[in-house]
């Protein structure tokens, strides 16, 4: 197996690219062209698929919402929906995540919303939303992801706040992250918070974070220093710092009771967690690979969004939004952690498109070069892409846990199949390589087809 090019859309941003924003891809596999009778499997399959699947109307938001009502048979009564995107770049992905979180919310009562993005950042987002408190442009551009960075996703933000305006108590929306690569504010909310309610260990705090202060983002388009460096130490190093900040995380734990008694459950538990993070942060940059450090971002996430369900309370629902591999229930990804803890109140959801432009840094082999619209334009045969390009619709909802009851006319669909998937960065010269096997439904029990892909709309 290789690593196709992708890099982690907040590195890319940054010029760091230390971690891959995908999922592990082995090379291309061989078409199945030579295969007998598959040409006619391909066929059957496409038949099929276009009996079921269902024809949407609209990217738009703020239209009518009826053409998505299939959605509440499909998710029924689970409480966390993991949406994905084949790029990070596409306006359309975007505007219909904007509209089936609407739809989410004003007919299947979900009230909570988590963005592939740093925690503490995003809980100033979350006071714009809702409070309105706060420059919403100026915050979402301070969550760091260029990705995030757009007209799309500031319309999104814009609707959360006009709802919670209206909205009852009970139904009131909220914006979350559960991201953990830049751990800064985080220490930040740590220290400020024991400095308030309990003064005479701020220095302790201090002490024991200086170890990993060195490797936080800086501001503008670069770190103090690199993780890459972090990694570098030596294994004494590295231990005696991971030793430091579980110091701090127990010293929290231990005086609970106080630390409440002086501040509150809420501001108490915001502040533990930001000291989780930092250890999160510290584990991922400790990886030499960046495979590794991937799997330790991914399995973070899962546990940030446990933490964020568990403080929603039991009844909240969620829908997240990330890239297609951290959603997908493949071992070693967000999406397959999510699946073990929840089962069946985990949903995900992968986006998919046959051709067309979408913002992505540009690649040339291994190095970066600058982010503009890019252009992909091949659909292999026996894709899945090319399957869903074959029924000549514009947008396409499909459930693949109806795969298995068809039978033989399925069949190739459960896979695997090549899916193509792009995360922050894309080499145009080996556009084929961004296809990888994928099985349904194992890995998407859901799936939205765009058949042309237009650039989201970036921000300053």
């Amino acid at each position: 197996m290789r690593l196709v090019a992708w890099c982690a859309a907040i590195a890319c941003a940054v010029g760091a690219c230390s971690h891959s924003d995908g999922p592990l891809v082995p090379q291309r596999p061989p078409s199945d062209t030579s295969i007998p009778g598959a040409t006619d499997a391909r066929a059957r399959a496409a038949a099929w698929l276009t009996s079921v699947a269902v024809p949407l109307a609209t990217v738009e938001a703020g239209e009518d919402l009826s053409d998505l009502e299939p959605l509440r048979g499909m998710i029924g009564t689970a409480r966390i929906v993991g949406m994905g995107e084949g790029t990070h770049g596409t306006s359309e992905f975007f505007k219909l995540k904007h509209r089936v979180f609407e739809y989410l919310v004003r007919e299947m009562g979900f009230t909570h919303f988590a963005i592939e993005a740093t925690w503490p950042e995003a809980n100033d987002v979350n006071t714009y939303v809702l409070t309105g408190q706060g420059n919403h442009v100026q915050l979402l551009s301070d969550l760091y992801f260029w990705t995030w960075n757009t007209q799309e996703v500031l319309d999104l933000i814009r609707w959360m706040r006009e709802w919670n305006s209206t909205a009852p108590a009970s139904r009131r929306v909220q914006f979350l992250g559960f991201d953990m690569q830049f751990p800064g504010v985080a220490m930040d909310t740590v220290a400020s918070f024991i400095g308030r309610v309990d003064p005479a260990t701020a220095a302790f705090v201090s002490d024991k974070f200086a170890c990993i202060a060195p490797y936080t983002y800086a501001g503008g388009n670069r770190f103090k220093r690199p993780s890459s460096e972090y990694a570098a130490l030596s294994e004494a190093e590295r231990q005696a710092c991971r030793q430091a900040l579980l110091e701090v995380f127990s010293l929290m734990s231990s005086r609970a009771d106080a630390y409440r008694g002086a501040s509150s459950e809420a501001a108490y538990q915001n502040a533990l967690h930001s000291a989780r993070l930092v250890q999160q942060f510290e584990e991922m940059a400790s990886q030499a690979s960046q495979i590794d450090g991937s799997r330790v971002r991914d399995r973070s996430m899962a546990e940030n969004v446990g933490w964020l369900m568990q403080q929603a309370g039991p009844t909240a629902r969620m829908m997240l939004w990330a890239h297609n591999g951290h959603v997908a229930n493949v071992a070693g990804y967000m999406g397959a952690a999510l699946r073990s803890a929840y089962g069946d109140d985990y949903v995900n959801l992968g986006f998919l498109f046959g051709t067309g432009s979408f913002n992505a840094v540009e690649m040339s082999g291994s190095r970066h070069m600058s982010l503009r619209a890019l252009s992909a334009n091949v659909v292999p045969d026996g894709s899945l892409e090319s399957l869903f390009f074959g029924m000549d619709q514009p947008l396409l909802l499909f459930d693949a846990r109806r795969i298995p009851e068809a039978g033989s006319a399925a069949g190739i669909l459960a896979g695997p199949l090549p899916m193509r998937s792009i995360g922050a960065a894309f080499d145009p010269a080996q556009e084929a390589d961004y296809f990888g096997p994928t099985m349904l439904p194992d890995e998407y029990q859901l799936l939205i087809f765009v058949r042309t892909s237009s650039p989201s709309t970036l921000l300053p």
